[in-house]
């Protein structure tokens, strides 16, 4: 029954409601060009997030990894430093694959020009126009390496002004842990109307957050193990606090427009990186010698030297180095009032090294040293007709790539401490004893009591005992080399050539029904190369090949060029329907397919040198776009569905490293919300939940991990924005920025809770738990200047956003989060 009551608050809400309206602004109207031609973000039946440079601004974005929850279902990890993000989309990601010559599923392109290597994907984040966020496998358009979806960055282009006008801005941050930058940018009319110049410039210094503890002396680990005081000299990195920054890039923008119908724009962007990096976390989870606390097999601890969360001690990480010189030519004619050609071409090279102290301790238990250097050429030529009621892309696309690799990798030299051994306890025994049982009985004959059981890191590398026996010395055997630990250096030269044709028509059935078609044919052909692995000593004298096998050190034995190649047809069929001139209805169903390749991390055994078979997804999309309340108030709704065949997976336990395919499902919901509450206050609301889980009957490392959710794809990610004008000061608004991120449970493998160790000391569970991040900023804007103060990560909340299974050395392996970071800013423009 409506009682007066009622009615009462109901009209109380309908004049609110109204007064709402009245006093609200209308949004302004997002364009995109995520379909290749410039359209409203709402009128798209696609699932777009897009940050112009206001947005990101205000949200404080300088970096790829401040982007992880700004998007619905997007995690960005950067455990490698800033220049090389790990994109994570919908549970689509390269999860724990750390090798150069690896794709991105989520693939990254700067003014529509794909970047292959990873390694380069974040030196673009300055004078950008926008970024956005493709959700959702994008095999049509942008093509192969996007089954997860497309992160597509669009810089500033000069702007034509009368002849001799030019105008730009210089901004700095200034922070703690002395961290600074330095950005600016100059645009320029040269002839008026015809050519204009961008030039741009930015550079970021800092020092690290994790603080070096590395003493100049460590107890050996024959003392950590008997009853001994003997001490052992540390080579530590002195006086370097690591996770540091250090990178800079600029860029040089020419825009020419000698008529009317044509336009030609030409980028060139050089980027350097070479910032000290991260070290581990060691976790250990086994209290080997039985001193009440938790060791790795060597019997070293954090524990031991009385670390806090930001603190470590190393005794050889090194710097992350990346460069990349990038050029882009994009050539636009209009041929005619409905029919015009876009031509892009891109050529990029540069190099990868960087030097991980994988173990997180003073010794060198784990050591990587990777290097690579790459260069690419890409081509992309299309014909877009644009008719009353039809819209029709028709394209051809070239692509190649070669990455040439060289990585060093020790395991184990802690054992060196042992070499007081007589060495004819490893003679005698035989050489086909399992390297536990032969280091423990070792020990037995030298007199030392006790050895912890550990797992050999290389599990398909003590099967080439037999070998060794029928082919070596038993005089010198396999354990006078593994006992004192040992290094392996491999390489291989990787080429990629890509082709594709495709092609998408949109008809408008009806003045609200709308239906588009897309397919397209991809074929990608692989060579591996120069492929080699040798073994040697902590001396670094060789010993043996491993790739391929051979008793007697040869660095210059290769194995023959191996070749694989992948095709596949994929496209998109869309329909969308507009209930109301604000609201639109639409579903999908898209095809992506990530190329084949191969496992770039094999050193130890040929039987790691595979080719691995492309991966694919099947998409299913339903969703709703609306503005409501005079286009104050904007409500976005997705929901999907995707068949994931074929997972490229890279299994990292210990020192073991193989590409795997899996496959599984995901299922999920996100919902994005804004609104210009008043004159003085913007909200917006982005949440996404996702179910992903593999398939039963997966098996990986002898583990079925079917029902295990997929890496980097946490169930509820969510963020929420607020931006409130406080007051008028001076011809200028004080406004403060709030951001509120979450993020769900996250695994970093796909063993989650698993014991993923080879029967090791414990068990290795490699995630993070649900974590919530605050960020503010403050800032007085003028006319010219900008003035504020920041702050990321308030609370100063301690998290992992990355990891992987080392547990054969007793410990885990994770990659923390930045703590809390804060500082001054200040912009002007002229």
């Amino acid at each position: 029954m409506i009682t007066y009551k009622n009615k009462l608050s109901a009209a109380v809400l309908l004049a609110t409601a109204s007064q709402w309206v009245a006093a609200a602004p209308a949004l302004e109207e997002v364009v995109v060009t995520a379909t290749k031609v410039a359209e409203s973000q709402q009128t798209i039946p696609l699932a777009i997030t897009a940050l112009d440079s206001v947005a990101l601004s205000q949200k404080g974005i300088v970096e790829t990894s401040d982007m992880s929850g700004m998007v619905p279902s997007l995690v960005v990890s950067s455990p490698y430093g800033r220049s090389q993000p790990n994109f994570a989309l919908r549970g689509v990601s390269v999860a724990n694959e750390f090798n150069a010559n690896a794709a991105s599923p989520i693939g990254v392109y700067v003014n529509e020009d794909y970047k292959q290597f990873r390694p380069t994907h974040g030196m673009q984040l300055f004078d950008l126009e926008r970024i956005e966020v493709i959700r959702g496998p994008q095999g049509t358009l942008f093509g192969r390496n996007t089954t997860g979806g497309a992160i597509s960055v669009h810089t500033k282009m000069p702007e034509m002004t009368s002849a001799g006008d030019f105008h730009g801005y210089i901004s700095g941050r200034y922070g703690n842990y002395n961290r600074w930058n330095l950005e600016g940018a100059v645009d320029a009319t040269l002839i008026e109307d015809v050519l204009a110049i961008r030039a741009a410039y930015t550079e970021n210094q800092g020092d690290g957050y994790l603080k070096n503890k590395t003493p100049s002396t460590i107890p050996s680990m024959v003392d950590l193990l008997t009853t001994g005081a003997s001490t052992k000299p540390v080579n530590a990195v002195t006086n370097e606090d690591m996770a540091s920054i250090d990178d800079s890039a600029g860029r040089l923008t020419v825009l020419f427009t000698p008529t009317d119908d044509f336009e030609a724009r030409f980028v060139a962007t050089i980027g350097r990186s070479e910032p000290w990096g991260t070290v581990p976390i060691s976790n250990e989870f086994a209290d080997i010698n039985g001193d009440g606390l938790t060791e790795n097999v060597f019997g070293y601890s954090r524990a031991m030297f009385g670390l806090d969360d930001d603190e470590v001690v190393t005794d050889q990480n090194g710097k992350y180095i990346a460069e990349a010189d990038d050029y882009t030519l994009t050539l636009e004619w209009s041929l005619s009032d409905s029919l015009s050609l876009t031509t892009i071409t891109g050529y990029q090279e540069g190099k990868y090294d960087i030097q991980n102290d994988c173990d997180g301790m003073p010794i060198a238990a784990c050591y990587a040293h990777f290097k690579s250097d790459f260069d690419q050429f890409n081509q992309d030529l299309r014909l877009t007709w644009q008719g009353d009621n039809t819209k029709l892309i028709v394209g051809a696309y070239y692509g190649e790539d070669e990455v040439a690799t060289d990585n060093d990798q020790t395991f184990f030299a802690p054992l060196e401490d042992l070499a007081g051994i007589p060495k004819a306890a490893f003679d005698a025994l035989a050489a086909t004893t399992p390297l536990a049982a032969g280091i423990s009985a070792a020990m037995d004959y030298a007199g030392i009591a006790e050895f912890p059981a550990f797992n050999p890191p290389v599990a398909s590398y003590m099967e080439l005992g037999s070998f060794v026996a029928g082919s070596a010395d038993p005089t010198s055997s396999l354990f006078g080399i593994l006992a004192t630990g040992f290094q392996t250096n491999s390489s291989f030269t990787q080429r990629r050539e890509s082709k594709a044709v495709y092609a998408e028509i949109a008809h408008e059935l009806s003045e609200d029904l709308r239906l588009t078609a897309g397919l397209r044919y991809t074929e990608d052909d692989f060579t591996l190369a120069d492929v080699r692995s040798t073994f040697y000593n902590v001396n670094g004298v060789a010993q043996f090949n491993a790739i391929p096998l051979a008793a007697a050190a040869n660095t210059s034995l290769t194995m023959d060029d191996l070749e694989g190649s992948s095709d596949e047809v994929t496209g998109r069929v869309m329909v969308d329907y507009h209930l109301h001139d604000s609201v639109m209805l639409y579903a999908s169903y898209s095809r992506g397919y990530r190329a084949g390749t191969f496992n770039g991390l094999a050193s130890q055994s040929v039987t790691q040198v595979t080719f691995v078979e492309p991966e694919f997804i099947d998409a299913y999309e339903f969703g709703v776009k609306s503005r409501l309340l005079d286009d104050s108030l904007q409500l976005n709704v997705a929901a999907y569905f995707n068949d994931y065949a074929d997972q490229q997976v890279q299994e990292v336990v210990g020192a073991t490293t193989f590409l795997r395919n899996a496959s599984g499902e995901m299922r999920g919901l996100e919902i994005e919300l804004e609104s210009n509450i008043t004159d003085d206050v913007y909200a917006s609301l982005s949440a996404g939940y996702l179910k992903s889980e593999y398939d039963d009957g997966v098996v990986i490392n002898g583990f079925d991990i079917g029902g295990n959710q997929f890496p980097f794809a946490p169930e509820v990610t969510a963020n929420l924005f607020v931006n409130w004008r406080i007051m008028e000061i001076a011809d200028g608004d004080l406004e403060l920025s709030t951001t509120v991120r979450y993020q769900d449970d996250t695994w970093f493998d796909p063993f989650n809770d698993d014991k993923t160790s080879l029967n090791g000391p414990g068990e290795s569970k490699q995630g993070q738990e649900a974590y919530t991040l605050l960020d503010a900023r403050l800032v007085y804007t003028a006319e010219n200047l900008e003035l504020g103060v920041w702050g990321k990560n308030l609370t100063d909340k301690y998290y992992k956003v990355s990891g992987f299974d080392t547990s054969s050395f007793g410990y885990d392996h994770a990659i923390r989060g930045e703590p809390r970071t804060y500082g001054i800013e200040a912009r002007y423009k002229f």
